[in-house]
C-alpha cells in the first residue's frame, strides 16, 4: 500500500515536472509577411516539444504598433492542444538595440572623418589656387615685366593654366565625392534617428495559456497586423517592334519602419485596401422638420445614460476577462517517437477571411526587407503580352508621327495605377502613367516618335471675298493639303486628326467644306477607311497606308463675318 502510494506521488511529481508549471519564453521568428497599401500582416513561428498539462507561453520582444485586436494564435502539430487564454501586455524596456545603434553611429563616424579629409584638402586646394594667383598678379604687376620675352610669357602663363586646371580638375571630383558621401551620411542619420526615436522602450509582449492532452511537437503561429508599411506598382513595358510582343514585369516597391527586419520571409504583396470598407453604405430616412433648440440637461438628465451605462458595462467586462487570464506550463524533453498524426491546435477565434475582390501575389523566394523606411524593388511578376501598333499624328501642331502599342492585359490580375518604364526594342522611350487596367481590359502605351512614316500639312489656299452693296461682310476661304507617306514594309493603321474653328459669337458663321458629311451624319467613308467627327470641330481620318503608298487629305472651310468687326483666334 505505502509502496502503491510512493509510485503514485512520484507519478504526480514526474507530470508536473513535465509540465513545468513556470512560465516559459516561446521562441518565434518572423516567417510570413502579406504587405498591403498601408499596413502588413506579420506571422511569426515557433516550434516546441509539448507533453501533457498546461502551459503558459510568453512571446516577447514585439512591437509596440500592433494592433492588438488584429492578434491571432494558433499551431498544427503532433500534439493535441487548445488555448484558453490570450493576453497582451506593454513591454518596457531599458536598453535599446544598441548593437544596430552602435554598428550606424561608427559607420556614420566614419563617413564624418572621410568628409573631414575632404573639407582639409579642399581648403589646401584652395590656398594653392590663392597662391597662383598672387605669383601671377606679382609678375604681371612688377615694373620688370617689360623686360620679360614673348617666350617667358608663354612659359609663364603656360604654367600658370596647367597648374589652375588640375587644381580646378581635383577640385571637382572632390566636390562630387563629398556630395555623395553627404547623402550617405544623411540617410545613416534618418536610421540613427529612427531607431532612436521610434517608440524601442516600449515594445509588447503575448501570455498564452496552452492546454496539452497529447504530447507531441507543435509549430506555433502568431498573426498580427502592423502599421507603418506600404508598396506600391512600378512596371517596366518592353515591346518588341518585330512581333509586337509585350514583355511587362511588375515590380512592388515596398518600404516598412515597424521596427522589425523581415529576414528571409515568404512574401505576399495583396491589392487589397483594408481602409477601405467593403460593405456598400446604406441610405437612412431624411427628414425635414422646424428647427427646436436643443436644451442643456442639469445634472440631474437622463440622457444617454442607458446607452452610456451599458457601453461602460460591455467595456469594463471586456477588460476584466483579458486581465483576469491565469495559467501556469512548461516543455519536456523531446523523446524519440515514430511518426504521428498532424493536429490543427483549436482556438477561439475565427479564421482570417479570404475575400475574392482582391489579388494576393505571393513571391517565389525568400525575401529580405529592412525596417529602414527604403523602398524596395521586389518583382512580383513577369508577363508575355500582345500588343497592335497603331500610328497618329496632328499635322497642324507637329508634323510627325506617333506609335502607339495598345495592350490588352491577359493576366488574371489587374495592373494597379502606377508608374512604368517603356522601352521600345532597345531603346529607352520613357516613363508613362498607367491608369488602374482591369484583366481583359486594353491599355496604350506611346512609344515614341516614328520616321517611317511621314506626314506634311501645307495651305494652299487663303481667300478674301468681300461681298454686299457696300461690301458689309467679309467672307474667307481656307483650305489645306494633308500628305501622308509611308516607307514602311507593313501595312499599317493611322489616325490623322484636324480641326474647323468654331464661332462663339453669331455674327460669325464658319462652313465646313471638306471633306463632305452626308447630313446629319458624323462619319462619311474614305477609300482608305472612315473620316469622323467627334465634336468640338474636330475631325479625323482613320487609315490604312501601304507601304510606298502616298495619300492626301483636304480639309476646307469658309469664316464669314462682318466687315467691321474684328475677329480673334482667325
Amino acid at each position: 500500500m505505502i509502496r502503491s502510494r510512493f509510485f503514485h506521488l512520484l507519478a504526480l511529481f514526474l507530470l508536473t515536472q513535465s509540465a513545468g508549471w513556470t512560465q516559459q519564453k516561446l521562441n518565434t521568428a518572423i516567417s510570413d509577411v502579406t504587405v498591403y497599401t498601408d499596413r502588413a500582416a506579420i506571422t511569426r513561428s515557433g516550434e516546441i516539444y509539448l507533453n501533457p498539462g498546461e502551459y503558459q507561453f510568453v512571446v516577447s520582444d514585439l512591437p509596440h504598433a500592433l494592433q492588438d485586436q488584429s492578434l491571432r494564435v494558433g499551431g498544427s502539430g503532433t500534439a493535441m492542444a487548445r488555448i484558453s487564454d490570450i493576453k497582451i501586455e506593454l513591454d518596457y524596456i531599458d536598453t535599446m538595440p544598441q548593437n544596430r545603434l552602435k554598428d550606424l553611429q561608427d559607420q556614420l563616424a566614419l563617413l564624418m572623418q572621410d568628409e573631414r579629409v575632404f573639407n582639409d584638402r579642399l581648403g589646401l586646394l584652395g590656398k594653392e589656387k590663392e597662391l597662383l594667383d598672387q605669383i601671377k598678379n606679382s609678375i604681371t604687376q612688377n615694373k620688370e615685366s617689360n623686360k620679360l620675352s614673348f617666350d617667358d610669357w608663354s612659359k609663364l602663363f603656360g604654367f600658370y593654366d596647367a597648374n589652375y586646371n588640375k587644381l580646378n580638375d581635383e577640385i571637382r571630383t572632390l566636390e562630387k565625392k563629398r556630395g555623395d558621401l553627404t547623402v550617405r551620411k544623411n540617410a545613416l542619420q534618418n536610421q540613427i534617428n529612427q531607431l532612436s526615436g521610434y517608440g524601442k522602450l516600449v515594445k509588447k509582449k503575448v501570455f498564452l495559456t496552452v492546454n496539452v492532452s497529447k504530447p507531441g511537437m507543435m509549430n506555433f503561429a502568431v498573426d498580427y497586423v502592423i502599421g507603418g508599411a506600404k508598396w506600391y506598382p512600378v512596371y517596366d513595358v518592353r515591346v518588341s517592334p518585330e512581333d509586337k510582343s509585350v514583355d511587362m514585369t511588375y515590380y512592388a516597391m515596398i518600404a516598412q519602419r515597424t521596427g522589425e527586419d523581415w529576414s528571409n520571409v515568404n512574401l505576399a504583396i495583396s491589392t487589397a485596401r483594408p481602409n477601405v470598407s467593403g460593405s456598400m453604405p446604406q441610405l437612412s430616412a431624411w427628414y425635414l422638420s422646424v428647427y427646436q433648440p436643443i436644451g442643456i440637461l442639469g445634472r440631474g438628465g437622463r440622457s444617454g445614460a442607458g446607452m452610456g451605462a451599458m457601453s461602460s458595462a460591455k467595456m469594463a467586462k471586456s477588460a476584466e476577462e483579458i486581465s483576469d487570464m491565469n495559467a501556469s506550463g512548461g516543455a519536456g524533453e523531446v523523446p524519440e517517437e515514430a511518426e504521428a498524426p498532424i493536429y490543427e491546435m483549436e482556438t477561439d477565434e475565427a479564421a482570417i477571411e479570404t475575400k475574392s475582390t482582391s489579388v494576393v501575389f505571393k513571391i517565389k523566394r525568400k525575401t529580405n526587407i529592412p525596417s529602414d523606411n527604403y523602398d524596395h524593388k521586389v518583382t512580383i511578376t513577369s508577363e508575355s503580352l500582345k500588343s497592335d501598333f497603331a500610328y497618329s499624328s496632328v499635322p497642324k501642331l507637329a508634323e510627325l508621327v506617333y506609335l502607339r502599342a495598345s495592350i490588352e492585359n491577359t493576366t488574371e490580375a489587374p495592373f494597379l495605377a502606377g508608374n512604368a518604364n517603356v522601352f521600345f526594342g532597345s531603346n529607352f522611350v520613357g516613363t508613362t502613367y498607367l491608369n488602374t487596367v482591369i484583366p481583359t481590359e486594353k491599355f496604350d502605351v506611346s512609344l515614341g516618335i516614328d520616321d517611317g512614316i511621314r506626314i506634311k500639312r501645307q495651305q494652299i489656299r487663303d481667300y478674301n471675298a468681300e461681298k454686299g452693296v457696300f461690301n458689309k461682310s467679309v467672307k474667307k476661304t481656307f483650305e489645306y493639303k494633308i500628305t501622308i507617306e509611308s516607307f514602311k514594309r507593313t501595312d499599317d493603321t493611322i489616325l490623322v486628326v484636324d480641326q474647323f474653328p468654331q464661332s462663339q459669337d453669331e455674327r460669325i458663321k464658319v462652313e465646313a467644306v471638306l471633306p463632305e458629311f452626308p447630313k446629319e451624319k458624323w462619319s462619311s467613308p474614305h477609300p482608305n477607311g472612315v473620316i469622323e467627327k467627334t465634336g468640338g470641330g474636330l475631325v479625323q481620318w482613320r487609315l490604312r497606308i501601304k507601304p510606298k503608298e502616298k495619300i492626301e487629305l483636304r480639309i476646307k472651310y469658309v469664316v464669314e463675318y462682318p466687315r467691321d468687326v474684328k475677329v480673334d483666334g482667325l
